[in-house]
């Protein structure tokens, strides 16, 4: 005999889930180009046979601090992709602390970007 109680209490649910949607694909993709541009500016910032110039030193800088930024600002489409802000903050707090400057500023700001995208996930406390 079927179970009417559970029939009855069961949402409907979306014919596709959002990451299969084109919006989700496309804010997926977004994520992707994000999260892979900090990780080649990292990457880059720590480069042993890079100019040393100040020229260069600073163009590093700037992309990396560019994609950190783009990074806060792209919304996490995906509980995963929530995962990799969260190390993101992780690492963005503890370079600046070992460098010895305050993470204030960006490192709240990125804070309250996770929050956002833990809301808009809709995963509770």
């Amino acid at each position: 005999m079927p179970n009417t109680t559970l029939a009855a209490n069961a949402q409907a649910m979306p014919e596709e889930p959002f990451h299969a949607t084109p919006e989700g694909l496309a804010a997926r993709f977004k994520w992707e180009v994000a999260y892979s541009e900090w990780l080649a500016a990292k990457a880059a910032a720590y480069d042993p046979t890079a100019d040393e110039s100040d020229a260069a030193a600073t163009a590093r800088y700037s992309r990396r601090e560019a994609a950190e930024l783009a990074l806060i600002a792209t919304p996490a489409p995906l509980p995963w992709a929530l995962l990799q802000k969260i190390e993101f903050v992780e690492q963005m707090m503890s370079d600046t602390f070992e460098a010895g400057e305050p993470a204030y500023p960006l490192a709240s700001l990125a804070l309250a970007s996770v929050r956002t995208d833990f809301m808009a996930l809709r995963i509770k406390d």
